[in-house]
């Protein structure tokens, strides 16, 4: 799933991956384990989302 989300959005954020994943699967899954699991798979490279202050 999250590699098909990729291949259809390159620029898709781990953030997104992670809210698609809990929306579409209803599996939480870390930005961290999202991230671990992409560079196993040979993708490395993700963008990060500034965090706002509120």
């Amino acid at each position: 799933f999250v590699e098909g989300c990729v291949e259809r959005n390159p620029d898709v954020t781990l953030r997104e991956l992670q809210k698609a994943l809990e929306d579409v699967c209803g599996v939480y899954a870390s930005t961290a384990t999202i991230s671990r699991t992409l560079r196993r798979q040979g993708m490395t490279r993700m963008k990060v989302r500034p965090l706002t202050l509120q």
